[in-house]
């Protein structure tokens, strides 16, 4: 998990991405790891992938606006028109 965050934050959102979804099929389940695997996704215009894993951060961690709108960024480009106008709304409220 650790190399996981270290290749995030050095920009190598592949190795990350290899890295973290590792973490998670080890049952290393935690918000933590959802957001920043779905930042990555994101972050490498894998938008749909992405959705996923970061709606489950957002709803684990309800007060993060930028969560939100990453959340609700990732709906749009996926057309799922519903869940981006909800998770744009939190962003902005």
């Amino acid at each position: 998990m650790t190399y996981g965050f270290a290749k995030y934050y050095s920009a190598d959102y592949e190795g990350a991405t290899t890295d973290l979804k590792s973490a998670l099929q080890r049952g290393a389940e935690n918000p933590e790891i959802n957001e920043v695997l779905g930042t990555a996704l994101f972050k490498s215009n894998n938008y749909k992938e992405a959705f996923n894993y970061l709606l489950k951060a957002a709803e684990a961690n309800a007060h993060s606006k930028e969560l939100a709108e990453m959340t609700g960024i990732a709906a749009y480009q996926t057309k799922n028109y519903g869940k981006a106008a909800e998770f744009t709304t939190k962003a902005i409220d």
